[in-house]
Order: C-alpha cells, then sequence, then structure tokens
C-alpha cells in the first residue's frame, strides 16, 4: 500500500511550529540551568511543556492522517495524473517494465491501444490497427514489444514506442480474444477467447505450439507464473491451471459461484487470487486448492485485480466503480479509491510498489 506523499506544511502546522519555536526561544530560554535544588521544580515544568507538544504535535498527525485517508472509513484520494485519451470504455491498462509508461485499450468505438508516459501524461504513440475494440493487451517482459486483441480473431505484436507490427497472429478463428499474456521468459504468449480455447504461440515467430480446449465457456482471463505454469478463467465459474510447456492439465478450482473474470498468480507463485462476477475474491493455495482469504467489500462483479509487488496486498477493480485495496491474507479492508464515473475494468501496481493505475467504463486512465 503507497503510504501518503510527504506534503507542504500547511497554516495549522505552521502555527504549531511556531508556538514550539516561541516557546524555546522565549522564557524557557532565558531560564537559568537547573541545579540540584531547582530539579523538581525544572523537572515538572519541561514534563508539562512535553506533554503540550506532544498533544498538540499528535492531534495534529492524526487531522493530516485523517484528511490524506480516513481512519474511519479507509478511503483515499487520487495523487496521479488522469489521462483521457481515449474515446469509448477503456477495457486495459498496465505499466510498462520499467515503469515509465502506460499502455491502455479503448473499447467499442475506439479500437486504439494508446501508450503514453506515466510522469506527464505525454502521449508517445496511438496504435489504430484494431478495427473497432481493443480488449487485451500485455506488454513483452523487456518492455520493447506489446501484444495487443480485440474483436475478430487477430493477435497483434508490435513495437511498442513506434507502433510497427511485428506480426499478426490469426489462430482463434473467428473469434474475439478477451486475454493476452505473455511468458515471463518473453519467448511465448498465451491467448485465450469466445472459442472456448487457450493457445500458446511463439513470440518471436507467431508460430502455434499448442491449444489447451477444456475449456466449457468463454476464456477471459489468463496469468503466466514464473515456473511454467498458465492460469485460466472462463465464464463457466472455473480456474483452470496447466502446465505450458506440456499442455497438461494439473487441477480445477471451482470456489466461484459465477463467471471468472479476473485472476492472478502471487509473485511466489503459491497461491491465486481470482475474482468475478460473484462480487468476491477468493486467494487460495494452488497445491491444496485451500482458500486462504475472501475479500467482499464489492458491491458488483469483480473485473481486474492485481498483487503488489511486496506480495501483501491486493488491488482489485469493480463495476461498482471502486478500486479496492486489501490485505492478500487476511481479506481485512486497507482503502477505496472512489473516482471513476464507470465500471472500474483494469487495475494494475506499477513495477516499484508505490502507483496504482486503472481503467474505467468513464473514458479515463487514473493514476492512485
Amino acid at each position: 500500500m503507497r503510504l501518503p506523499a510527504m506534503r507542504v506544511p500547511g497554516s495549522q502546522e505552521r502555527s504549531v511550529a511556531s508556538s514550539i519555536s516561541g516557546l524555546l526561544s522565549g522564557p524557557l530560554a532565558s531560564q537559568p540551568l537547573l541545579t540540584p535544588e531547582k530539579w523538581t521544580r525544572g523537572s515538572s515544568v519541561l514534563s508539562v511543556l512535553a506533554l503540550m507538544i506532544a498533544l498538540i504535535l499528535c492531534g495534529t498527525a492524526i487531522s493530516t492522517f485523517i484528511r490524506g485517508g480516513s481512519l474511519n472509513t479507509g478511503e483515499a484520494s487520487r495523487q496521479g495524473p488522469a489521462y483521457k485519451g481515449h474515446t469509448q470504455s477503456v477495457y486495459q491498462a498496465c505499466w510498462s517494465p520499467d515503469g515509465k509508461y502506460i499502455a491502455s485499450a479503448g473499447g467499442l468505438g475506439d479500437g486504439t491501444v494508446q501508450v503514453w508516459e506515466a510522469a506527464t501524461e505525454r502521449m508517445v504513440i496511438t496504435y489504430h490497427e484494431h478495427a473497432t475494440a481493443a480488449l487485451a493487451l500485455a506488454w513483452s517482459p523487456d518492455g520493447k514489444y506489446i501484444a495487443s486483441a480485440g474483436y475478430g480473431d487477430m493477435v497483434r505484436v508490435w513495437e511498442a514506442l513506434s507502433g510497427r507490427t511485428v506480426f499478426i497472429y490469426e489462430g482463434h478463428h473467428n473469434a474475439s480474444v478477451l486475454a493476452v499474456a505473455w511468458s515471463p521468459d518473453g519467448n511465448r504468449i498465451a491467448t485465450g477467447g469466445v472459442d472456448n480455447t487457450v493457445q500458446v504461440w511463439d513470440a518471436l515467430t507467431g508460430n502455434h505450439v499448442v491449444t489447451y480446449r477444456e475449456f466449457q465457456d468463454d476464456v477471459t482471463a489468463l496469468d503466466w507464473s514464473s515456473d511454467g505454469r498458465i492460469a485460466v478463467g472462463s465464464v463457466d465459474g472455473a480456474v483452470q491451471v496447466w502446465e505450458a510447456s506440456a499442455a497438461k492439465h494439473l487441477l480445477t478450482y471451482t470456489g466461484h459461484s459465477g463467471a471468472v473474470y479476473a485472476l492472478a498468480w502471487s509473485p511466489d507463485n503459491r497461491l491465486i487470487a481470482s475474482g468475478g462476477e460473484d462480487k468476491m475474491v477468493q486467494v487460495w493455495d494452488v497445491a491444496t486448492k485451500k482458500v486462504f482469504s475472501v475479500y467482499k467489500g464489492h458491491t458488483a462483479k469483480v473485473n481486474a485485480l492485481a498483487w503488489s509487488t511486496n506480495e501483501m496486498q491486493i488491488v482489485s477493480g469493480g463495476e461498482d466503480k471502486t478500486v479496492q485495496v486489501w490485505d492478500a491474507l487476511t481479506g481485512k479492508h486497507i482503502a477505496t479509491y472512489r473516482g471513476h464515473a464507470g465500471s472500474v475494468n483494469a487495475v494494475a501496481w506499477s513495477p516499484d510498489g508505490k502507483k496504482i493505475v486503472s481503467g474505467s467504463a468513464d473514458k479515463t486512465v487514473l493514476i492512485w
């Protein structure tokens, strides 16, 4: 969880500082050093002064904390830019591996992937090659390329900062692609869509490697672990885990009562967090399928989630228009960010773990 940014002291803090300075430079400064016989009386004066200073500083600190993020409600305010380059819903937003750029995908009627500087909101490039909508995207681990997909069967791989298309993958046969995940070593890409399949293909050549077909409905979410496993979420409500290289099905998790729209591996590959139509996020152990925690803070379906880099928190976004941060292992609420006027479709932590980006149906991308 990002701590509130250091801010310039306001009038109240300046007043407190002036009061303390006045006390120390005024009457007290003129007092002689305490001799043994004056120790009792001097100690009393200093004790009272110390108590006064502590109470003033404590009250100021609590007031400041409550203004920055309510102690009682967990509400928090936005501390970054708002990007408004899209003309329709934003379906995806994610950081480049170095944290300098954000790529965002526009929905039906927009169809663009836009790359912009996170610090300045300066547009770097707009990729126009998706005819109607861009629904999914992923950066390559080295930050040089983006794989993006949308309505239709084509997945495009292109240079992130120039927009030059490297190749097009057309293996999903007249089916929209809803999820894209790049392998941690950068050699392969997995895609899932409304043809109820996950397809893995070579990221350098675009050649097909393998297809997984054991799904009963649309594939809506994908994430690749660092040790070569793929987690797959589907509208059928199940989460499946596969051995990527051998196309071997390892397990199926059925803890959700509705469609799964988002999932993510923990950084240590032991846990998976998954969320969806049942309005909750479940964190469970991949080896045992034991549930570690359940978060029920959203009042509508969960569309997106991501682990913090330190593995301690999870951020989730929902149709209730909120971005929420909570403890990954206990499910305890930490903060709620309100600023979007539409469903939150995408969330991601910055690589340094200090910021969160979110994309929404209100056409905006916000940084918190």
